[in-house]
């Protein structure tokens, strides 16, 4: 088993270049990003600090068990796990050929090996498309954000949904200061963090959003914590006392880069690289341990983070699916969901492997 130190650079998409001008534009943006980036990595309050990666080859393949499939095939959706269920909420499925957002939420009960469609009393219409979800405990309530929605006044608003699971009822909290589309979500034991995602600048143009709210359900209290170093969009769990934000896309492109906020210092460090720069990953986490299912071209690829030891073990398995939901419950990591791009269509088969075949 080698070990080695691995640190991507960016992937940067190269546009076609029209004339000499619009070349010196490129060329000078470029240089200012550059400065900026130095200027973001000298600023960052920890040395970085790169993953020691292993590729674990399987004595035997690893034994994923199939289980009872998804009513819907989606992907792209909010997900998450209580002690008791999985929840698949929103995302998008394959109609016709054509690929369209869907409101659909989704139970898992490992108890029952059993998928079911969920209802919960609503008089709004809940969250369609692209989502992300994270589950409170201490309020026993499903926090899920999509893009944006329009008022009256055709003033964009950033509503999170909130599944109340003591009564499943379905509401809507309109006090969201964090003004982004599509921004990443965790939670630790009493408040939902919220951090990049898009917004919209002065001028009306998108930009990758750097900022970084908590909310306490208990007090009905935002607060604005430390910018993120750069803007971007991406996904992060918590484990201990650190937010962790992995991949994603920033104003350079996709990226493989790995960020660490400390709660309770309010400071953010930068950790390392993956192996491979994703935007259309799924994460999850257990104990210390960061399970990502990569994206685009590494979908059949699973990653597992020591956040002890900054250790990336990488799994070899047979999935193939971007985008798919992962959560952990009862000792097991369940896949389910994602989408097939070759093919077009949206997955509903549900895999499980118990975390021992994973965490040895």
């Amino acid at each position: 088993m080698n070990r080695i130190h691995l640190g991507l650079p960016f992937y940067n998409p190269r546009p076609q270049l029209a004339d000499s001008g619009y070349l010196v534009m490129v060329m000078t943006k470029s240089i200012l990003r550059g400065v900026q980036r130095i200027i973001r990595v000298l600023s960052i309050a920890i040395t970085p600090v790169f993953f020691s990666i292993q590729t674990l080859e399987a004595q035997s393949p690893l034994k994923f068990e199939k289980v009872d499939k998804l009513p819907v095939g989606v992907f792209d959706m909010g997900y998450c796990a209580t002690e008791k269920a999985i929840f698949s909420i929103g995302g998008r499925i394959v109609q016709g050929g054509e690929i369209k957002n869907t409101e659909v939420i989704m139970i898992y009960s490992p108890f029952t090996d059993d998928w079911s469609k969920a209802l919960f009393t609503s008089g709004d219409i809940s969250v369609k498309g692209s989502s992300t979800s994270a589950y409170l405990q201490s309020s026993n309530s499903i926090y899920t954000l999509a893009l944006s929605a329009v008022n009256g006044e055709g003033d964009a608003t950033y509503p999170i949904e909130v599944l109340h699971l003591d009564n499943y009822r379905l509401t809507y909290d309109e006090g969201n200061p964090h003004k982004a589309a599509l921004a990443g979500n965790a939670t630790d034991s009493t408040s939902l963090f919220l951090f990049g995602g898009y917004s919209t600048n002065e001028d009306g143009e998108f930009e990758f959003n750097n900022q970084l709210h908590k909310y306490n359900p208990a007090t009905s209290e935002w607060i604005e914590l430390s910018n993120l170093p750069e803007g971007r969009r991406s996904k992060g769990v918590i484990t201990g006392n650190h937010l962790y934000v992995i991949g994603g896309e920033t104003e350079d492109g996709v990226t493989a880069e790995v960020l660490k906020y400390n709660i309770a210092t309010d400071r953010w460090s930068f950790v390392g690289y993956l192996p491979y720069a994703s935007n259309a990953h799924s994460i999850t986490s257990h104990n210390e341990y960061i399970f990502i299912i990569a994206g685009d071209e590494q979908a059949d690829k699973l990653l597992m983070i020591n956040s002890k030891t900054n250790d990336i073990n990488q799994f070899d398995i047979k999935f193939g699916f971007e985008k798919p939901g992962i959560s952990v419950i009862e000792d097991h990591l369940y896949l389910f969901g994602g989408y097939a791009p070759r093919s077009n269509t949206a997955n509903r088969k549900t895999l499980r492997i118990h975390l021992e075949e994973l965490i040895r």
